[in-house]
């Protein structure tokens, strides 16, 4: 397979920042492309914390057996960026073992640590897995639910204030996204305004629902969110113009 030698007339990067965006079909269309962009997950770290999460999950084992590995025959696209120990990517790439082959999308971040799995499907024929609540050994299913619950703590300037009431809505989602949320606080929208609000979502090991949104707003349209039923709280940040907010909610008890 022939290399492709780098162009001598392109700059240099101006920061130590590395962004992947590609799109790969196949093993023998665009085999240039195939070796920059088609194992952006292995080139950039974030393969393993995918393929630990499939092996974890019985549902998949059983589809797909193990050992789990990326394949090289099928899709594989996204994007990523990283700087230092820092780093997001949204990928989607073929993945095989003994038993079958299927489809992973994935969410992924790195906060000067390992990279984390934020949120994960695996397609197989005609079943989707979500690898979060799966690999976490509790089955998630969601329902329509509304709460209610009431600020217990304000840092910052988010536009609310101790004591506030609030309505809390959480909604099935969709592929990647199995939870949409919406908050509102005296009439303020904190989480979830107009077509935002979808989020990775998985079930405790004691059944109970978890919420975590780990980019704020510049990064994913809404605020960071970490929502746990299990304890009836809710903690809320975000990063704007006029600088950082916290915003932490306590659930009232449900009749």
């Amino acid at each position: 397979m022939a290399a492709v030698s780098p162009d001598p007339r392109a700059p240099e990067p101006r920061s130590p920042a590395r962004r992947v965006l590609g799109i790969v079909a196949g093993v023998a269309v665009w085999p240039a492309l195939m070796i920059g962009f088609g194992f952006a997950p292995r080139c950039m770290g974030f393969e393993d914390v995918t393929l630990r999460a499939i092996e974890r999950c019985p549902l998949a084992v059983e589809r797909l057996g193990t050992p789990v590995r990326e394949s090289w025959l099928g899709l594989s696209c996204g994007n990523a960026e990283t700087e230092g120990s820092f780093g997001h990517a949204s990928w989607d790439f073929p993945v095989a073992g003994p038993r079958g082959r299927g489809s992973v999308s994935v969410i992924v971040e790195q906060r000067g640590g390992p990279w984390r799995l934020l949120s994960g499907s695996l397609e197989t024929g005609d079943d989707v897995i979500d690898l979060v609540s799966c690999s976490l050994g509790g089955s998630l299913v969601v329902t329509p639910t509304t709460f209610d619950a009431s600020v217990t703590s304000v840092i910052g300037a988010p536009g609310v204030a101790v004591g506030d009431a609030c309505h809390v809505a959480v909604h099935p989602g969709d592929g990647p996204f199995p939870c949409r949320v919406a908050i509102d606080c005296a009439g303020t929208v904190l989480y979830g305004a107009g077509t935002t609000g979808w989020t990775a979502c998985a079930a405790e090991p004691d059944g109970s629902l978890r919420v975590r949104d780990m980019a704020p707003t510049p990064d994913g349209g809404d605020p960071t969110l970490d929502l746990q039923l299990g304890l009836g709280t809710a903690v809320l940040t975000d990063e704007t113009a006029s600088g950082t907010w916290v915003v932490q909610l306590a659930f009232a008890p449900r009749r």
